[in-house]
This record gives structure tokens, sequence and C-alpha cells, in this order.
């Protein structure tokens, strides 16, 4: 109960908490920032930025990030002319400024302290007002960066939603124009001025930035060309490598599977006789064969089985162990769980198996044991010679499959998808192809032949049709059809009738024999137990993401 309250709480909290935190509508109608560099290589900014609400609000919002070789900080904000108190958390400053329906304009003043190294030939300043942990998009968005005298030579260039942005105003001064800047954008900028501008400055450097530029241009360049000469060679190679992959994994597959097709043809054309096959393996492990999955309704039908050979008696919903002698693998891990864990060593009922499940320790313990008497059914079967290993064949297939996902790997890292795409399918076909790849021998497809073509009579059996066969010939019958949950069995379940848990079902009409009766109010409990059990035990998790920043400064604005 308490699990529920907390899912419906953090649920509301989800969806309503936000719509409750948001409950007005921001947008920036203009943003102008200029940024006046000093002759000690700080900056002098001066931002003016106009917000237009919808709804009421407590004020707005402007992210400072400080890049790790400056710092900001006298930060002042000011509505004509008249100052605004700030809160600050970290980079966030929140401007108090409530109201209602309105639009208005903050000015902020603030100071970037070594904002500009100084190289032997230019004056560098390299920075972001905004990157794209930015909330709200500005609808017209101006930047200048103005230097402390004229200029001989300036440069400026801008990236991301900067770039191609860049225009000189005069000797002295670069501005930025990208008119509307979507939410979630970086906007870097670099702006350069003559050396001797910045005397004073704190941040030197014995390099020459034209030459630091231009080597980053070459290696920009030689990188691009690298890279486009690596995308020729990988979409060359591409279908090479499909055709390999597929060759030593899909073709040998493919080959191999018809070489074994005539075992299936002489199996299969020696037609089936009416009734149970003769058992060539225990009745379990038959049932896995044709149909492999561990159901409640196998475990039932494999418990029930143990009454059928005389190793267990029944009596309603308990079950007695008369004697462990002859017992297979799978059969004595099954006594284990049933009879050792939950009963006393000979008597289990079946009304116990929910309440021992409860405890964690006991499902897991149950669960674990599980899965050990399907190993051993597997074991049997597989003892039986009824498939062709063919061991060596997957493992190369399954190996081409891994190698064809690791080479799509590397396309999908180069941007080339469509490759990466074809690589990817060829790598999963092969991998399933090496897992499913077992052809079966002549006796294993008689004999999933003959217990297939026997599943189809039972489940086509109506209640008269069960009257009709012998004591021996109807638990058969009846265990396989339980195992495999077969129509006429799910029939019979629905017009039995209902019975308290613990019951002994000494119930017996014209058409449903005690036996039958038992077993299926035995596979009701088992199947509702396991599922409870399983529903009990299972949890879920959450995780929560974070947000994105930028060096070289940065941040954002909106509003509270």
């Amino acid at each position: 109960m308490k699990n529920w309250l907390f899912f419906l709480t953090a649920l509301i909290l989800l969806f309503i908490g936000p719509a409750a935190a948001s409950a007005f509508e921001l947008e920036i109608t203009n943003a102008e920032i200029d940024a006046y560099l000093q002759e000690d290589g700080s900056a002098q900014v001066e931002e003016s930025f106009t917000y237009a609400f919808e709804g009421e609000f407590n004020g707005v919002i402007r992210s400072l990030i400080e890049p790790e070789e400056m710092t900001i900080h006298s930060v002042e904000a000011f509505e004509d002319g008249e100052p605004l108190a700030i809160e600050v958390e970290e980079s966030e400053h929140r401007i108090q400024r409530p109201g209602e329906d309105e639009t208005f304009t903050v000015d902020l003043t603030y100071v970037i302290e070594d904002a500009v190294v100084r190289y032997t030939d230019f004056g560098d300043f390299d920075y972001a007002f905004f990157d794209r942990s930015n909330e709200t998009a500005y609808e017209n968005m101006e930047i200048r960066i103005h230097a402390p005298g004229p200029s001989e030579e300036v440069l400026g260039t801008g990236f991301d939603a900067l770039e191609d942005a860049e225009q000189q105003l005069d000797e002295a001064t670069v501005a930025f124009l990208p008119g509307r800047v979507p939410s979630g954008e970086n906007g870097d900028l670099r702006v350069a001025f003559d050396a001797e501008l910045f005397p004073a400055a704190t941040v030197t450097s014995a390099d020459s930035l034209m030459e630091i530029l231009e080597a980053e241009e070459r290696e920009a360049e030689e990188a691009a060309a690298a890279a486009a000469a690596r995308e020729n060679v990988m979409t060359t190679l591409a279908p090479i490598l499909i055709v390999l992959f597929a060759g030593l994994s899909l073709v040998p597959i493919w080959f191999d599977r018809r070489k074994y097709l005539p075992n299936k043809r002489r199996a299969m054309e020696k037609g089936f006789e009416k009734g149970a096959p003769d058992l060539q393996l225990s009745l379990p492990a038959t049932m896995f064969y044709v149909q492999p999955a561990v159901t409640s309704e196998l475990l039932t039908a494999s418990l029930l089985d143990l009454v059928r050979q005389g190793f267990a008696e029944q009596n309603g919903d308990s079950f007695t162990l008369k004697t462990r002698e002859g017992l297979s693998g799978h059969e004595q891990i099954l006594t284990a769980m049933l009879f050792d864990d939950i009963g006393d060593g000979t008597t289990f009922n079946m009304s116990d198996l929910e309440q021992h499940l409860k405890k964690e320790a006991n499902y897991n313990e149950f669960e674990t044991k599980k899965a050990a008497w399907a190993k051993e059914v597997v074991h049997e079967k597989n003892q039986a010679e009824l498939k062709i290993p063919r061991t060596g064949l997957r493992v190369l297939a399954g190996a081409a499959g891994v190698g064809a996902i690791a080479a799509s790997v590397m396309y999908f890292l180069f941007g080339l998808f469509l490759p990466a795409i074809l690589l990817l399918l060829t790598g999963f076909a092969g991998i399933a192809a090496a897992a499913l790849h077992q052809p079966r021998t002549e006796k294993g497809w008689r004999l999933l032949g003959e217990w297939h073509d026997y599943k189809k009579e039972v489940a086509g059996y109506e209640p008269e049709d069960w009257q009709r066969l012998d004591p021996d010939e109807q638990q058969l019958a009846f265990i396989y059809g339980l195992g495999l949950n077969v129509k006429s069995v799910r029939q019979l379940s629905k017009s039995m009738p209902k019975m308290k848990q613990g019951s002994a079902p000494a119930y017996q009409d014209n058409m449903i024999p005690v036996f039958m009766t038992a077993g299926l109010f035995a596979s009701t409990q088992f199947s509702s137990s396991t599922a409870a059990a399983s529903s009990t035990h299972s949890s879920a998790g959450t995780s929560a993401g974070g947000g994105a920043g930028a060096g070289g400064g940065g941040g954002g604005s909106g509003g509270f």
C-alpha cells in the first residue's frame, strides 16, 4: 500500500508540479549585450533584456557560468534606473521583480575579470554569453564587443548559433547579429584586437594568436580531409563487409540446413498412428521438446507424472511421496522443491505453496531450483541425440555476427547510418541463426512429429472422448495436455465446479474423473501461487537525468 501511495505521489509531482511551477508564459522579445574590454583585460558587460510575461510571476533568471580562468563579479540589476534585488545560487541569479501580465526591461551589469588573453599580436576575448542550458529563446539578440580604442586589425568569429553572424561595425567594435536564437543552443564567440590595446592584461602568452589560429585552421582542414578519406574508404568497404559477414554466418547455416532436410522428409513420410506414442524420453522432457517453455502448467504436469509413475499419490491438493528410488535427475530436483522445501519430506500440500513463496528468500530458492530442474530436463533431451550440435559452425556464425555488429558501431560513430544499419541487421541475423541452428536427426524429427500429432489429437478431445480412454491412457493424455495447455484441457477446467482452496476435490461426474478434476485444481493453485509470488517480489527502478554545460562561459535566461 505504501508503494502505491509513493507511486501516485510521484505521478502527481511529475505532471502537476511542473505545471504549477510554470503557471506563466515568458518571451524574451529583445536581448542586447555590450561587452567593453578594458586595458587590464577585464570586460565590463551591460545587458538589456526585455521580458514579456503572461500570468503571475516572481522575477527573472539570468545564469552566468564562469569559465575556470575567469571571474564574474559586481552583478547588479536595474529597471528604469531603479536597483532590483538579486538572489544568487551558484551561477543562477534570481532577479526579484514580481508582477502579472507585464512587459518590462531589466538592465544587468557585471564585470568579467581576466576576460582577455594578451598574445604577442592580439588581445583575445573568447567567451559564451549563453549555452545549451538556456531554456528561453531570444527573439532578437544583438551582441557587441568593444575594444578600448581603435584597432588596426580586428578578428571576429561566431560559432553554433552565432556562426556567420559577426559584423565589424568600426575599428573598435564587432557585433554579432543572429536575430532569433532558439533555446538550448550554444553561442560561443571569439573577438581579437591589437595587443597594444591591453597593456595591463594579467593573462598573457608568448605565442602569436594568428599563428595559433592558422595552425588550428590547418589542423581542421587536415582533419576534414582525413574524415573525407576515411568516409570514402568506409563507404567502399561497407558492401564488402556485409557480404563477408553474411558469407561467414548466414550462407553456411543455409547450406547446412539444406544438407539435413532429408532427415525430416524420411521421418515424416511414414505417417503417425492414433493414440499416444511410445515414450522415448520422460514425459516432462517430451513436453519440453515439443514446447520448450517452463510454465506453471509444465511443473504441475511433472508433479502429476510422479503420480502416474507411482512415485507419489494424490489426494485432492495433497501429494504423498511413496519412494525416491528410481527418480531421474530432474524428478529428484522437483521432489526437493516441493516435498522437502515446502512439505515435510513426505507430504506436499498445494495450498502451502502460496504462503511459502511470500518470503523472498523462499521465492528466490524456488526460482533457483526451478532453473536447475529445467537444466536437467534439457540435459535429458540433449542426451537423446535428437539434434546435431554443429558447434563449430554455430561458433563461426555467431562470431561473424558479433563482428558485423562491432563494424556497425564504427559506422554509426562516423555518421554512416545506412551501412551501419545493414551491418547491424546482418549481425543480428547471424547471431540468431547461430543460436537457433541445430538440425534435427531423423529420430528427432520423428519424435517431434509423433508428439505434435498427438498434441493435436488431445486438443480435439471432447469430454466424452476422455471417458473412452482406459485409465493409463487417460492419465498420460491429461498430463500431456495439461503441460502443453491444450484447448481440450482448458475446456475441462472451465466445466469444473468451483472449489475452495485446500478442499479435496472428491467430485466426479459422468464426464470428468477424479484424477483430472484434482489435477486441474492443482494446476490452478500452482499457477495462481507462483504468479502472486512473482508479482510481489518484482520491483522497478527510476533514474533522473541532468543538464549540460559549456566551457568558456555560458548561461541562459528565464523566469520564476
